[in-house]
């Protein structure tokens, strides 16, 4: 549970941020980046529960980087006037799938997985 709530609170305000300095990232309202955010969270969550064990790190990190860029590439078709580049997609994706690789570490080494 840890985990989720980190995640909570950094997926959102990356892209938030992501959508404040990045040209490749336009969303015309600020609650826009923050329920693609929270999106985000709920898969990375669940591949989490459903994946990350040891010896899974750079299959965790891969995963987290693909769908997080496929999330962030196609979310202009929720939201009408807003767009994402190719390039801001996977600048996007690289830091949210390098914050999640943190929390993998903290997660894996501080033995709070569930028991296989």
């Amino acid at each position: 549970m840890t985990g989720f709530a980190i995640k909570v609170l950094v997926c959102p305000a990356v892209i938030f941020l992501a959508d404040l300095f990045l040209a490749g990232i336009y969303y015309p309202f600020s609650y826009q980046p923050l329920l693609i955010g929270l999106i985000f969270t709920i898969v990375a969550h669940l591949r989490e529960i459903a994946f990350l064990r040891r010896g899974t790190f750079w299959l965790n990190n891969l995963l987290d980087f693909v769908s997080a860029f496929f999330i962030l590439y196609f979310s202009p078709s929720l939201f009408a006037q807003s767009q994402v580049t190719w390039l801001g997609g996977i600048v996007t994706a690289f830091i949210l799938a390098i914050s999640e690789s943190l929390q993998h570490l903290i997660l894996i080494q501080g033995k709070k997985l569930r028991k296989e």
